[in-house]
């Protein structure tokens, strides 16, 4: 029932609002004592006629997690999440400790092995997931909204954050099929492409491995590490609640104290110390067996609350968030047939994200392809869009942002994130504003502060191209010693 996260690191790669809206202010007062306060979040996206809105009542339980609320009750079904900050960035030295955690959860609680339970979900017609990214993970429940259904299933729901057995026959399972999925990583190009990436990025920074962790880690995990791990993270002041749904606000009240009474209190998790830029240019090169090489080229981004969010937003739609319109698509694809492909992407998290290119290309093109990139690159940062394409880009990302509220699933993705990631309860108000007042000069310098040429990551994952050193060993930077 468990399954790896990715909705939230994640980029704009994946998409243009939801990727970047992780990106933003300041954390909000979380010493704030509150009660019951209704807010509403009103987006000034509009149609000729439609003015999109997303209406919440926040709380706090007893135990001390926030709780958000929007009721829907277009279909009677209820969507909840319980966000801990229990990513991958907490996994120390033992890298996929979080994954493996979210992994156990749904295989045995008090009273039910791990048959019993699935069969039990089973019955009341839910689903109950576990997801992990670097930041965070998630553990959702979808339920139909009758009583007769939800009930019973919230009744395991709260077991399952708060009574796992984590059975040592589960773990081993768990563990060899992390293992083979680590082996079958190395068949993938663009997962090793990653891989050396994220380590060469960051170092020895939490942010420096997959969540999956590496084989040596994975092997030396227990299942004490596991129940640690579980104790020390999944607690009440580690924890947001939200609720989307077709519930009563006195209902979703009732159904957020069961999940969350059973949660020890504890202490929130302390901030994650910030990654140290590259001094240099680094290029590595990673030999595969392939007709084509994977190739990534990046740099350290922004953090969430940095004032060039909505500029490097716009920015990169132009570059290459645009598809087949993008600068990177027509300089390598369209003009030189080099690739099927090119994009870019900032990627926002609780501390410094990354920018990164990416594109695959046959191997004997590789460094035709990286010099077209680093040119396309250095010209945009130079000269800026013109007004054209700045006024495509804002068109494009105000059109599509009525998207962001399609369904349950998205309005509980974009709750989420301005949950976890603090971000200020007026945001949909001044997104459409704040992109509207993006200009050519704040696109140009807003990449001349953030986007630095003179030392981004080069990894190449192929046939060795005649001119690329071939590396063994990945030389990375020393973390920040967090003061």
């Amino acid at each position: 029932m468990t399954k790896s996260f990715g909705k939230t690191t994640l980029s704009l790669l994946l998409s243009g609002f939801l990727s970047f809206a992780f990106a933003a202010n300041p954390k909000s007062d979380q010493n704030k004592t509150t009660t019951t306060e209704k807010k509403t979040m009103e987006s000034s996206a509009k149609s000729s006629t439609d003015t999109h809105y997303l209406n919440f009542e926040k709380w706090r339980t007893p135990q001390g997690t926030e709780v958000y609320f929007v009721q829907a009750k277009e279909i009677p079904l209820i969507d909840l999440d319980v966000t801990f900050d229990a990513g991958s960035t907490r996994d120390g030295t033992l890298y996929g400790l979080a994954s493996m955690t979210a992994h156990m959860l749904t295989t045995g609680i008090e009273g039910m092995d791990e048959n019993e339970l699935l069969n039990s979900i089973s019955d009341t017609g839910a689903s109950i997931n576990a997801y992990t990214n670097s930041d965070m993970t998630i553990v959702s429940i979808r339920s139909m909204s009758k009583s007769d259904y939800l009930n019973p299933a919230i009744a395991l729901f709260s077991k399952i954050l708060t009574k796992p057995t984590f059975p040592q026959s589960a773990f081993t399972r768990i563990q060899k099929q992390v293992l083979a999925g680590l082996e079958l990583d190395k068949q993938s190009a663009g997962a090793v492409a990653n891989k050396a990436f994220t380590k060469a990025l960051y170092g020895n920074n939490p942010y420096g491995h997959t969540t999956s962790g590496t084989e040596k880690t994975v092997k030396d995990l227990n299942i004490d590490d596991v129940k640690s791990f579980y104790k020390k993270y999944y607690v009440a002041k580690n924890a947001t609640i939200t609720i989307v749904g077709d519930l009563s606000s006195n209902d979703a009240r009732a159904i957020s104290q069961r999940v969350a009474q059973g949660l020890p209190q504890g202490e929130a998790a302390p901030a994650i110390a910030p990654p140290t830029a590259l001094d240099k240019p680094q290029t590595i090169h990673i030999p595969f067996d392939s007709q084509q090489t994977t190739i990534l080229i990046g740099s350290l981004g922004i953090k969430k609350e940095d004032p060039l969010f909505f500029p490097l937003l716009v920015g990169n739609q132009i570059l290459g968030g645009s598809g087949l319109t993008s600068l990177l698509f027509t300089e390598v694809r369209k003009e030189r047939g080099l690739a099927y492909g090119a994009n870019s992407g900032f990627s926002t998290r609780a501390e410094t994200g990354s920018f990164i290119i990416n594109t695959k290309t046959r191997s004997e093109k590789t460094n035709e392809t990286i010099q077209v990139i680093n040119k396309t690159l250095d010209d945009y940062i130079e000269t800026g869009p013109t007004q054209e394409q700045l006024d495509a880009a804002k068109k494009y990302l105000i059109g599509s942002f009525p998207l962001s509220f399609a369904n349950n699933s998205s309005k509980l993705n974009l709750l989420n994130m301005i949950t976890f990631y603090h971000l200020p309860e007026n945001y949909l108000n001044e997104y459409i504003k704040n992109i509207d007042a993006v200009t050519a000069k704040d696109i140009q310098a807003a990449f001349k502060q953030v986007v630095h040429t003179n030392d981004m990551l080069t990894i190449t994952v192929g046939a060795t191209p005649p001119e690329a050193n071939t590396l063994t060993d990945i030389n990375v930077p020393k973390a920040k010693t967090q003061p």
